[in-house]
């Protein structure tokens, strides 16, 4: 269904990924609120993306009912859980 927003939505069941990038005004939701709502979804990854002061990689998997982190990265091209690859040299320019 869509959003209201012109994005379609989807239920947290069809998630394997969920995705943040952090900006200042998002900043308590992006890193305390959503992983614990995402969590409770059941959405098996969680990446978050800071922007400052530099593009770093946080990547997070479901153990239970709450995040661990896998992978935190700043540069280069990272390989994730799941048969994700990344590269934030590329991200990092944009």
């Amino acid at each position: 269904p869509p959003s209201g927003r012109g994005v379609p939505g989807y239920e947290a069941q069809h998630l394997v990924l969920a995705v943040e990038v952090v900006s200042p005004s998002s900043r308590t939701n992006d890193r305390l609120v959503k992983p614990v709502r995402y969590a409770e979804a059941g959405i098996p990854a969680y990446w978050r993306v800071e922007t400052e002061p530099v593009v770093e990689l946080v990547a997070m998997q479901l153990d239970g009912v709450s995040y661990r982190e896998v992978l935190r990265a700043m540069e280069g091209v990272v390989d994730l859980p799941g048969g994700w690859r990344i590269d934030l040299d590329v991200v990092s320019q944009e």
